[in-house]
């Protein structure tokens, strides 16, 4: 089952690549923060929603920057 990234993490991302991030690797680490942060209690690591693949990290990012230009 597909899902799409949490809204949260999404903005996160946008938001990231507004104040120039935009290496997957260092985006990574910001995301698995964020959602350390957010939740109590962690969600699964499978969970795509929360824990995105590194390929939804790089979509994310090239959503992102296309919107910034």
């Amino acid at each position: 089952m597909l899902q799409n990234i949490d809204g949260r993490l999404r903005a996160h991302i946008h938001g990231m690549v507004d104040r120039g991030v935009t290496e997957k690797d260092e985006m990574r680490r910001h995301v698995q923060q964020l959602t350390e942060e957010v939740f109590d209690e962690l969600p699964s690591q499978k969970n795509r929603r929360f824990w995105p693949l590194d390929k939804d990290i790089e979509n994310h990012i090239q959503l992102a920057y296309n919107k910034k230009q």
